[in-house]
């Protein structure tokens, strides 16, 4: 076996097909021809080929995503409201119990969110951790509700 320290392109190419499908990095690793987490993390900052380039698209576009999935989350009112029986016909009421669920999704992604931009070294980061600070805020339980 060719020294897995070498940098490949084949080697990026399997990591980006993995983490379209659904695949973590650290599961990728070690698998499939892919190095260890530490020779990825080396390669991201030394570049060869234009991997740690590359490498940082990746981690922006995911970092998108999951920011992304937070507002799809926050915007979902589909369950906020549900059909009860009255003597006028159905109706339909609020469901406390929803809106609770959705604010524990949004803090869990928030909060994985948050890690992951801690381990980004980012102009942007900033900004987004900001906004996180903002969606927990808004999203913690409050008396009135």
């Amino acid at each position: 076996m060719k020294d897995p320290s070498r940098y490949r392109r084949t080697v990026l190419d399997r990591i980006s097909l993995g983490i379209s499908r659904g695949r973590t990095l650290e599961s990728l690793c070690g698998a499939d021809g892919v190095p260890s987490l530490a020779t990825l993390l080396r390669w991201a900052r030394l570049d060869p080929g234009g991997f740690g380039a590359a490498f940082r698209r990746g981690r922006a576009f995911d970092l998108q995503a999951r920011l992304d999935d937070l507002v799809e989350i926050a915007d979902d009112s589909r369950d906020d409201w549900r059909p009860r029986a009255a003597p006028a016909g159905a109706e339909a009421v609020f469901d406390p119990d929803s809106v609770t669920r959705a604010r524990l999704r949004i803090r869990a992604h928030g909060a994985d969110l948050a890690r992951a931009l801690a381990k980004t070294d980012d102009l942007a980061v900033d900004d987004l951790a900001e906004l996180l600070r903002t969606i927990a805020a808004r999203s913690a339980p409050r008396d009135d509700a």
